[in-house]
């Protein structure tokens, strides 16, 4: 595919995806054999703290990954191979851009030439690789091997001068899902993230909610309260009694008991006034059918997006 352009080609398998940073004249997909993708490199500057380093992906040889980690885990069967990006860099530019990658791999990373293969297992070129030395007396910032948990939880957890780390899981497993590709260790490890995350994110997402304004008001009866403030449920539109105000689905709105007129939460509805109103007083389940909408939300507020007041 390459042989013909005396080009050279840089092989990206982590943030080079989706921010390579240096001028290309084309990339195309492609993957290397014998090597493990993982989150064993640390971070003290762009995804850490010198006091909290986070974990971005390094490049192990499948041989040393054998050694380091034994024991096989379900995440790692991915048959040997890591799929990522060749930039194809003109020769007039090569070496300043191989001197910028120099900079922005540092701390234990290496070059390698490496050969690169496409759909078909058919050698494409031979390229680039920057791969991150096992050895803790060479690459200093080398921590593998790791449980896949243990990073989840420092992933989840850190931030530096480039942001969020999970930013940079994020971006990885996007950017694999957009080529179509899939990886067990980074998709798993993406899922242990989620998981992680979501409670805080919920807590952030519910202070941001306190905080808002409301645009309308819900009145629901008294069996819909009781679910709502005593049993943690979201608001079903069978115990909805009156809509008030004009506003949009995604608009905050307080809930009120009818009987008691006294405000029981807050929250964000995934229906308009106008939808609310016909859907009130009946089954969730009928909601597609009133509404000839085949993919509906049970719940006129869910109780994620819900704070008691």
């Amino acid at each position: 595919m390459c042989q013909d352009i005396p080009d050279v080609y840089v092989f990206g398998y982590g943030s080079l995806i989706w921010r390579p940073g240096f001028p290309y004249s084309r990339r195309f997909n492609g993957f290397v054999k014998g090597f493990k993708r993982r989150f064993w490199q640390q971070s003290r500057d762009h995804r850490g703290t010198p006091k909290q380093p986070g974990r971005v992906v390094t490049i192990v040889p499948t041989s040393e990954f054998n050694t380091l980690q034994p024991t096989k885990e379900p995440h790692d069967d991915d048959d040997d191979v890591v799929w990522g990006t060749v930039y194809c860099i003109k020769s007039d530019e090569a070496a300043q851009c191989l001197e910028c990658l120099d900079v922005r791999e540092r701390g234990g990373y290496q070059r390698q030439i490496v050969p690169v293969y496409v759909e078909g297992n058919i050698l494409a070129c031979m390229a680039v690789l920057y791969v991150g030395s096992v050895s803790r007396s060479i690459n200093k910032e080398f921590i593998g091997p790791e449980s896949i948990e243990t990073t989840a939880q420092i992933i989840a957890t850190t931030s530096g001068n480039s942001g969020p780390n999970r930013d940079y899981l994020n971006n990885l497993a996007n950017s694999l899902r957009n080529m179509s590709l899939h990886d067990p260790y980074v998709f798993e490890l993406e899922r242990l993230v989620r998981e992680i995350s979501a409670p805080a994110d919920m807590v952030c997402f519910r202070t941001i909610i306190s905080t808002l304004d409301y645009n309308g008001v819900i009145m629901i009866d008294s069996g819909a309260t009781q679910a709502i403030s005593q049993r943690s449920k979201g608001l079903l539109p069978v115990g909805i009694q009156k809509v008030v105000g004009d506003f949009e689905e995604g608009s905050v709105v307080m809930v009120v008991d009818q009987a008691t007129n006294e405000k029981v939460s807050k929250g964000m509805v995934n229906y308009s006034a106008k939808e609310i109103n016909v859907i009130r007083g009946h089954h969730s389940r009928l909601i597609p059918q009133i509404l000839g909408r085949t993919s509906m939300h049970e719940c006129v507020i869910s109780k994620s997006f819900m704070v008691l007041v």
